[in-house]
């Protein structure tokens, strides 16, 4: 907001841009899923946004709100690919008790994104670069967590 003069009005809009990506992130998993195993959508939604991390790192070297913005957008992107998915598997199994297991399930993934939230409070230097630095790393450490589970869950599909 302060690095580049925005107004907390002005700066607040820019969260139409997280909505945009989320609504967008959402048509095109019910676009591919059609096409491509709901497993590789969420590994390329996990790769996307850890390229657009990268890419939005290197933007802020040019200190052009648009990259910014744009980068921000192709991040949260790949994250709403992914994210509809993940629950989607995450749920698989349980569709006896679908109203107790959704309901813990989004419990811990309430936890899990108050606490990164919280993280984020201990990062932040006051520098533009802390919050795309966390995202970067957040977004890496889910792609090494979820790229051996999808190998193995590929090994028990094709067996």
């Amino acid at each position: 907001m302060e690095h580049f003069g925005y107004s907390s009005v002005k700066y607040g809009s820019l969260g139409m841009t997280l909505a945009l990506a989320s609504l967008l992130g959402a048509l095109l998993v019910n676009f591919l899923v059609k096409y491509i195993r709901s497993e590789k959508i969420a590994l390329l939604g996990l790769i996307f946004s850890s390229i657009s991390g990268l890419l939005l790192l290197i933007s802020l070297q040019f200190n052009q709100a648009y990259l910014m913005i744009i980068g921000f957008f192709l991040i949260f992107l790949g994250l709403n690919t992914t994210l509809p998915i993940t629950l989607n598997l995450a749920l698989k199994g349980y569709e006896d008790v679908i109203g107790s297991a959704s309901g813990i399930f989004s419990f811990g993934y309430y936890l899990i994104v108050s606490l990164l939230t919280y993280l984020v409070s201990f990062i932040h230097n006051g520098t533009i670069y802390a919050l795309p630095i966390f995202i970067l790393i957040v977004s890496l450490v889910m792609l090494s967590v979820y790229l051996p589970i999808g190998l193995k869950r590929r090994e028990l599909i094709e067996e």
